[in-house]
């Protein structure tokens, strides 16, 4: 039997298991540069900023860009998070609110460029709003009722005041 003839069964199989992990892990595209993960509760914003050319070094303008790059990555979150439809808000959150909690995103991405530029992506867990948003229904899903268990459905259910069965 040649090697071929042993190896496509393990790619089918690979293929198999790569499509099923996608489709268990719902991320959803707010806004250019911010994503949420309604499976992990978590929600990612870019922010990006060029170096100050008038800066001595690429060392002094890489402060000031990270600086604005953070600041950036933040206003971007909290339009995306008060953009959100209505129906996905138990409460729906005022904007200034949001402002001390997006202090306390965490950044899990940092890029430097050799000129002081800055590209970094920050995180903040969606428990760590006031009220969390509800996650976008499925198809065919009981209304109060996640698709999937785990903390992401217990979440949904405590934001929601569902009581378990």
């Amino acid at each position: 039997m040649s090697l071929r003839c042993r190896t496509w069964p393990l790619l089918l199989l690979g293929g198999l298991l790569a499509t099923s992990s996608a489709r268990s892990a719902p991320v959803e595209q707010l806004a250019s540069g911010v994503r949420i993960d309604w499976d992990a509760g978590t929600v990612e914003a870019e922010g990006r900023c060029a170096a100050d050319p008038r800066a001595p070094s690429a060392e002094v303008a890489r402060i000031k860009a990270e600086r604005i790059a953070r600041e950036r990555a933040r206003e971007q979150m909290k339009k995306a998070l008060v953009a959100l439809p209505g129906a996905r808000w138990p409460s729906r959150p005022v904007p200034a609110a949001l402002d001390p909690i997006l202090e306390g995103a965490e950044t899990v991405a940092t890029e430097l460029g050799s000129n002081g530029s800055v590209s970094l992506r920050l995180r903040l867990k969606l428990s760590a709003l006031p009220t969390p948003p509800l996650p976008p229904r499925q198809e065919g899903q009981k209304k109060g009722r996640s698709p999937k268990g785990g903390e992401a459905a217990k979440a949904t259910q405590a934001a929601r005041g569902d009581r378990e069965p």
